[in-house]
Order: structure tokens, then sequence, then C-alpha cells
């Protein structure tokens, strides 16, 4: 089971959208895909649960447990209206969690534990992470130290790219120290706006600067008002509103995401 998680410690950049239309394009690619929620806004737990996040009676905290109880893992999982697609959702009890687990010793490992004795690796092909947008805190470092692969989707604007450059700083920090095999798949431009030229050249620059050009992907998520009416509506683009140019952007995205990964061998 590949993990990827969806991170920018700057809020607003659409790592959850990301997230959710990454679940769905790996369940088009016949991939069965677990998405954990560890963002206690539960935007991606909305989405694939709506109305029924407001029954669930235990979720995601349940995978930083000090001693890890399969049988409650499993019965936290909930099967979303897509095939496939399975999640842990975030609930009201993560913040309790996180409290908890940072008082005790080996605390930032305790989601690869509770991954690696669940046998995931039996009923999923991918699992999807998304997390708050933090330098901080133990569901960001549980997240870095249990994932292969980190993906930073990033908008062209100042803000965006001085939270890129403090995401880098702690994503090599967390590779010295805490997971060497973590792997960045790169960055990927969204909300891109060809109106916005000069904002597009500064950002380009300070990007090729920094040394990431490398890391930027080819492809390019668009801004419209189709991405916001699909999150409105709860729906998702690539699924239901197939013929618009986000769907198309994203499609094009996954096909260079799912080759980087290969290249990666893993």
């Amino acid at each position: 089971m590949k993990k990827i998680l969806c991170f920018n410690s700057k809020g607003g950049v659409g790592k959850t959208t990301i997230a959710k239309e990454l679940a769905m394009l790996w369940r088009r690619a016949d991939q069965r895909v677990l998405c954990i929620d560890l963002d206690g806004q539960r935007n991606l737990s909305r989405h694939f649960l709506q109305d029924e996040i407001d029954n669930v009676e235990s979720g995601v905290e349940v995978l930083f447990d000090r001693k890890v109880d399969i049988a409650k893992v499993k019965q936290s999982i909930y099967a979303t209206c897509y095939s496939n697609i399975d999640i842990l959702p975030a609930t009201d009890a993560l913040a309790q969690k996180g409290a908890e687990i940072a008082q005790v010793p080996g605390g930032q490992v305790f989601l690869k534990r509770a991954l690696q004795s669940c046998g995931f690796d039996e009923s999923y092909d991918i699992c999807i992470i998304d997390v708050p947008p933090t330098l901080i805190g133990m569901f960001l470092f549980n997240a870095l130290a249990a994932c292969d692969f980190v993906l930073i989707p990033m908008e062209l604007s100042q803000n965006s790219m001085d939270g890129l450059l403090d995401t880098m700083e702690i994503l090599h920090e967390v590779q010295d120290i805490l997971n060497p095999d973590l792997q960045i798949l790169g960055i990927l431009i969204n909300k891109y706006s060809a109106a916005t030229t000069v904002a597009n050249t500064t950002i380009a620059q300070q990007l090729a600067e920094a040394g990431y050009n490398d890391l930027i992907f080819k492809s390019r998520i668009r801004q419209a008002t189709v991405v916001v009416q699909a999150e409105n509506a709860r729906a998702s683009v690539v699924e239901d509103v197939s013929g618009s140019n986000v769907a198309s952007d994203l499609v094009l995205f996954f096909a260079e995401l799912r080759s980087r990964i290969e290249e990666n061998g893993k």
C-alpha cells in the first residue's frame, strides 16, 4: 500500500481538494483507496460521508491508541458512496487524542505502527492522508513518519511561496531524523490563473532560485468556479464535472504523478 500525504504549511492552497480528487483518480484506475483524515476541520470526511459524518461514533483517533485494537480499527473504517474508497474519518475525539500521545514516548510513530499492524496492505493499494496546515503537531509528524510520499500543492502567490519554504525545511528535517525513506513527489501548482502574469513570473523566479524547478509538476490545476461549485455540493470534479478544463488538468496531473511514483520504485 502506497501512502501519500498532501501537505503544505500554508492553508488555503487546496490540499484537501487535491487529496479528494486523487482518491477519485486512483479509484478510476481500479485501485483500492483508504483515506485518512487527520484534519480537525473534517472537510475530507464530510465530502466522503456527507450527512453520515454526524453519526460517526469512532474514527481515525483509534489509530493512536497506546495498544492497537485491530478489530476496533476495522470498525472505524467507513465505506463511502464511491466503490473502492473507504475512510477513517476525523472526529471530535481527535484533538484530545493528540494531547494524549504528545505525552507518550514514541508518540510520533503511532500511525506508522498502526498501519503496519492492521494488515492494510492486503485490503488497499493506496492510502491518501490529509493533515491540517501547520508546521507542528503530533498528527503532522505521525503522517510524515508513516508516509512513503509527500505531495505539495501551492499557489503562485508570495504567501504560498513563504509556506513552501517552511514546508521544505520541515520535510528535510523529517528525512534526516524521523523517516529517511520519505520521498518528495513534487510541487503541484494549484488554482493557477494565467491572468496574474506578474505574480506568476515573480514566484516562478523564486522557485527557480530556490532550486525547485525539477520538483514542479508540468501539469497545473486551473482556478475555476467549477471547483468551488463541486466543493459546495460535496461532489468531485473528475467524477461529477468530468467535461471541465479542471477535470482535464487533474487527469493530466495524475498521469504525471503515477509516472513519478513508478520512477521512485515504490
